[in-house]
């Protein structure tokens, strides 16, 4: 299916969802055609494994969810959830249905939308998280990683659910510069919460990290990295950064590394 071209200046920006049956398990947005794509790219790529005969047991999230529901003589219903937006707009929505869906977990979206700080946050919360004091820059060596979506959400039973420091370990992209560093590592939540400070004592490829517990820590991206991680005992550096919050500007890549020179650059820029 497609949409008839006189039809694209109505659409616009629009915000749809994948349906297996009344549920989303896919929310995205686009132009033109873009919500068809995925069910033809799955297919596509269904082709393809099917010509290799690779095993494809192993694939999780929206190709997989595609891939049970094409094998099952069906095809996702698609629903334009709003149409005629701005790209602006339109990214709100995504982020806002995205937040609503997957309060049970149910989506398979990798990416949760835009400026997913924003929320869902209880009120009480939101006086609590805007009221912290911002961690200090430059007294220590530190790297900030961003752990709200892996801690504790490892799929299967409870005895398999990662605690924070396992989460905080696995899987990052790190600059290949700082791979020999050992500073301080700051797990924060999607609001910028520290949650706790470890030691970086190593940090690995995650394939060999992996080997550990293949079914805890699924199979990422070969270029991706793990830390060995131990846990601070000083109660001074604790103090230092435990309940304090990450400034927006360092939450923008996987792992971020704030430094004094840094901010002194920044600062120097408003000028």
């Amino acid at each position: 299916m497609k949409f008839p071209p006189d039809t694209f200046g109505k659409l616009n920006n629009y915000v749809y969802g994948l349906l297996d049956g009344s549920a989303p398990f896919y929310i995205g947005r686009g132009v033109r055609n873009r919500c068809f794509s995925h069910v033809a790219a799955a297919q596509h790529r269904l082709a393809l494994l099917s010509e290799d005969g690779e095993d494809l047991s192993a694939e999780e999230g929206k190709f997989n969810a595609i891939r049970a529901i094409l094998y099952s003589g069906r095809e996702p219903e698609i629903v334009i959830y709003r149409y005629g937006l701005t790209a602006d707009v339109a990214s709100e929505i995504e982020a806002t249905l995205i937040s609503l869906f997957d309060q049970a977990g149910g989506l398979s979206n990798q990416v949760r939308g835009y400026n997913p700080e924003r929320g869902p946050l209880l009120a009480s919360d939101f006086v609590r998280v805007h009221g912290l004091e911002e961690i200090p820059v430059g007294l220590d060596a530190v790297a900030c990683v961003k752990v709200s979506r892996s801690f504790a959400s490892c799929a299967g039973s409870d005895s398999d659910a990662r605690s924070l420091i396992e989460a905080a370990q696995y899987a990052w992209f790190v600059d290949e510069a700082r791979r020999s560093d050992t500073p301080l590592l700051l797990p924060y939540s999607e609001f910028g919460e520290v949650l706790d400070v470890f030691r970086i004592e190593e940090c690995v490829f995650a394939s060999d990290f992996r080997m550990r517990n293949p079914v805890k820590f699924p199979e990422v991206e070969p270029s991706r990295c793990a830390f060995i991680l131990s846990e601070i005992i000083d109660e001074a550096i604790r103090v230092r950064y435990v309940n304090k919050k990450v400034p927006a500007r360092w939450r923008q890549a996987s792992v971020t590394y704030p430094r004094i020179d840094d901010e002194l650059a920044a600062a120097a820029s408003r000028l």
